[in-house]
């Protein structure tokens, strides 16, 4: 996903070998070029293939060059959708250059600001800038100030600029991105409208809305002129000016924005995207607080499609698995959301076997998305999901409460109200168990990675024999 934020890509495999009589490394260059050609199109899966076939094909190679196709591979996957896989490629690269010398330094700017994006994508942004600044002060201490020094600094004040945004320092994000957008249009560099974009967001936080206006159109100008009108990067800039347009009371021009960037997903990334449900799921809500149920369902239907990749059913009544998404914080949203859109549908049917047929299915819906929840709980906590989890799980429960005593009171059956009372007790369990994580998760943060590792090795130990006593107790 790459959603404004641009990766840092190596030029070519081949720029760095320099070729005299047999070159062993002939095959690996070969598959590496057809791998950035094949990401360049769009084809992540026959560029992750490419980049595979080298890495199963055990070549003798340098160590920062392995460090390129690892980082290679973490963008690639990164593109998919694929974080946890995209990071676990990043930090081996990161393994792999550190202490290459002069050969790793370009390959450590890289790797230092794709990890920067990932940790922007996950909301943690004290990190994210963390390694901006490594990046910039290794690009500084080459000493060398030509033009592609002036094009990886302004890149690199942009993505720290996308940080400062994102972590509130308003005033600190317009400071870099000004920087950036005075580079680019002094020396005419590419991709300025990711710069205005961004400047664009600022403005709207820092509440002036006729300048956050005027550079939204200016980056939608930009990014047609520049390549054309279905340039994947026009999604985003279409999606975050359709939410301003709501924000400033222009519904319907909000809306057709959001059809935009809708149109311009399936086009550059397909239905079966992150980014795509997202857009889906937006319009959704919109449909929804308007009480629209009807076009709500169906956008909401066509989120949980585009989230899981084996699920394909345009039934309302139907739901994916658990664990068959690819994102889970997403895939919980829009099971949150289909249940009240469900419950909002069943409120408009005359007939009480009609009502009771769409509060079971919201029922259903909801138990599933607590079962979402907790596998969400036990994975990587990014700061969205932890603030989703903070606030949210609170209404999922609250939900499947309000649901079995409705379906209690059409029915007279003694089981939805007991179900009810359960489920309020789970949703206890569950927040108690979220603030034990929490708690857990903030210790760990304070120590050392030794220690860390340490600590979560005595503790798998201690969760092994805690096992191996209950199962002694019940033989």
């Amino acid at each position: 996903m790459r959603k404004f934020f641009f990766i840092f890509l190596i030029v070519a495999f081949g720029c760095i070998v320099i070729s005299n009589g047999q070159d062993p490394e002939q095959i690996p260059r070969q598959l590496y070029t057809e791998a950035q050609v094949a990401r360049e199109k769009g084809d992540f899966d026959q560029a992750e293939n490419f980049l595979v076939r080298i890495l199963e094909g055990r070549y003798e190679l340098p160590e920062y060059r392995m460090a390129q196709i690892q980082n290679e591979l973490g963008v690639v996957y990164f593109e998919k959708g694929s974080y946890q896989e995209a990071f676990r490629h990043y930090r081996i690269a990161e393994n792999l250059s550190t202490g290459a010398g002069t050969h790793g330094t370009g390959v450590n700017i890289d790797i230092y600001n794709n990890l920067a994006l990932f940790y922007n994508e996950y909301g943690d942004y004290h990190n994210a800038i963390e390694y901006y600044d490594k990046a910039i002060r290794l690009l500084d201490s080459a000493g060398v100030r030509n033009k592609a020094y002036l094009t990886q600094l302004s890149r690199l004040q942009l993505n720290k600029g996308i940080a400062c945004r994102k972590l509130g320092k308003y005033e600190d994000a317009l400071h870099f991105l000004k920087e950036s957008e005075r580079v680019k249009e002094t020396y005419d560099h590419p991709y300025r409208g990711s710069v205005y974009f961004n400047i664009a967001l600022v403005y709207q936080m820092l509440e002036r809305p006729d300048l956050s206006r005027q550079y939204f159109e200016k980056s939608i100008h930009q990014w047609i002129s520049e390549f054309d009108s279905t340039c994947f990067e026009l999604g985003n800039v279409y999606r975050d000016f359709g939410r301003f347009l709501i924000e400033q009371e222009d519904i319907e021009q909000g809306t057709l924005y959001f059809q935009k960037a809708l149109r311009n997903y399936l086009v550059n990334c397909g239905p079966k995207h992150p980014v795509t449900s997202e857009c889906y799921e937006q319009i959704g809500r919109f449909y929804l607080e308007r009480s629209d149920f009807g076009q709500a369902l169906e956008y909401i239907q066509q989120s949980l499609i585009s989230v899981c990749p084996g699920f394909g059913n345009t039934d309302y009544l139907t739901n994916p698995r658990a664990d068959s998404s690819l994102n889970e914080l997403t895939l919980l949203r829009n099971l949150a959301l289909k249940t009240k859109v469900l419950e909002g549908f069943a409120g408009e049917k005359v007939t009480r076997e009609e009502r009771l047929k769409f509060l079971k299915a919201a029922l259903e819906t909801s138990r599933l998305s607590t079962r979402v929840l907790a596998d969400l709980q036990q994975s990587y906590h990014s700061k969205e999901s932890r603030i989703y989890l903070t606030s949210g799980q609170k209404d999922l429960f609250a939900e499947g409460v309000q649901l079995n005593l409705k379906i209690f009171r059409l029915t007279g059956e003694v089981s939805y109200k007991e179900q009810a009372c359960l489920t309020a007790s789970m949703g206890k369990a569950s927040e108690l168990l979220f603030e034990m994580n929490q708690k857990e998760r903030l210790f760990l943060e304070s120590l050392s990675d030794t220690l860390v590792v340490s600590a979560l090795s005595l503790k798998q130990q201690m969760d092994k024999y805690l096992n191996l006593i209950q199962v002694e107790r019940n033989l």
